[in-house]
């Protein structure tokens, strides 16, 4: 994984000998960075259960990603980033469509139950990450549906 120079990679690009192998590590981190970054900045006073929610993002997306590379093929797939971005998208709009409602019903039960729903609290991180991890196995489903032989052009 190159840090600092361009050169190599740029020529894999315009040659398209750039693996999904050898791209996947750049996914992986920038989802990674992003994740942790999120999670880091949307927190005022942090604290314990704020650091554990990060953890298990950032696992989550870790997981998310190379479910998704062994559902495209692995070695064999192609056009991870692509895929992943774009079906990504798709699926987060449409889980979060889904997802909003939800929580909508999940808070008033919950509160109802007596839960304390003042932030962090166990039903908002176990909400989280159920979403993130149903979020990401979807993605890697619909991935898996796009597989497929390359045609030469």
């Amino acid at each position: 994984m190159n840090f600092i120079t361009y050169a190599p990679l740029k020529e894999q690009l315009r040659e398209r000998t750039l693996s999904d192998r050898q791209a996947l590590p750049y996914l992986v981190a920038s989802t990674a960075i992003s994740a942790f970054v999120l999670g880091i900045s949307s927190h005022k006073n942090y604290n314990l259960p704020d650091g554990l929610s990060v953890g298990a993002s950032l696992t989550l997306a870790i997981a998310g990603i190379l479910f998704a590379y062994n559902k495209n093929g692995k070695e064999n797939g192609y056009d991870l980033i692509q895929k992943f971005m774009v079906i990504g998208w798709i699926t987060g709009v449409r889980f979060t469509l889904i997802a909003v409602p939800i929580y909508v019903v999940v808070v008033v039960v919950a509160h109802s139950l007596g839960f304390s729903l003042k932030e962090p609290n166990p039903v908002g991180f176990t909400y989280s990450a159920l979403f993130e991890a149903l979020l990401y196995y979807r993605i890697g489903k619909h991935i898996e549906d796009t597989r497929g032989t390359i045609q030469a052009g």
